[in-house]
């Protein structure tokens, strides 16, 4: 493969004396071809802050000549690595699978976007080269904590006893929040529904009253 060659003899001979005659040599090369294809299954992925975002590849040698191929990747905002460090050797028509990770910061916010080149270059001529452009975005992750900061009290039948809870976004965007009560002596929170930006928390309070009939030491949980 790559330099191939046919010779041909061409020869010319007398009629009328065969012993007469004249040969050529004729020498047919191919050229060298170099070219390389980068294919993707997907460009475009969503990740959950914290994690790693994997993308596949295809290299393809469509030359007519063995080549190495090295692998780079650019990603000024988000860290980006490759499955395979080396160079790849390919023959011709032969194809190679790697993988391309980029890693989504933790403190990303949902639709954060980051860009990476994925490049591949032939060892044997630097102009011989093919990338594609990935972009990777944050996705919006939910997420909560509901803490009672007291979780039993005593109260003479009829009163209200009050348990204040607090509640905190642990998700990476703002979000509303409801609030039910269960079955119980509790009373229904009004408004039932809490807005927080990511990260910040806030308290509430949820009221509890004693039915006049209930007899003494009796305990409802809610």
């Amino acid at each position: 493969l790559g330099h191939e060659s046919d010779t041909a003899i061409v020869t010319a001979s007398s009629e009328f004396d065969p012993s007469v005659t004249e040969q050529a040599a004729l020498t047919s090369q191919t050229l060298m071809d170099k070219s390389v294809m980068l294919t993707a299954a997907a460009t475009e992925k969503l990740g959950d802050p914290g994690s790693e975002v994997a993308y596949q590849f295809l290299i393809t040698n469509d030359g007519n000549w063995p080549d190495s191929y090295a692998i780079t990747t650019t990603s000024p905002d988000w860290p980006a690595v490759t499955s395979k460090t080396t160079t790849i050797l390919l023959q011709p028509g032969d194809q190679a699978a790697f993988a391309v990770e980029v890693t989504v910061p933790a403190t990303a916010k949902p639709q954060d976007t980051a860009g990476t080149t994925v490049t591949v270059t032939a060892a044997s001529d630097q102009a011989v080269t093919d990338t594609i452009n990935l972009t990777t975005w944050a996705s919006h992750v939910a997420g909560l904590s509901l803490t009672p900061l007291l979780q039993s009290d005593r109260g003479m039948t009829g009163e209200t006893i009050t348990y204040e809870f607090q509640l905190q976004n642990t998700g990476n965007a703002a979000d509303t929040f409801s609030v039910s009560v269960l079955e119980g002596w509790a009373l229904p929170l009004i408004p039932d529904t809490i807005e927080l930006a990511a990260g910040a928390s806030t308290t509430f309070n949820i009221a509890v009253q004693i039915p006049p009939e209930a007899s003494g030491g009796t305990q409802e949980e809610t």
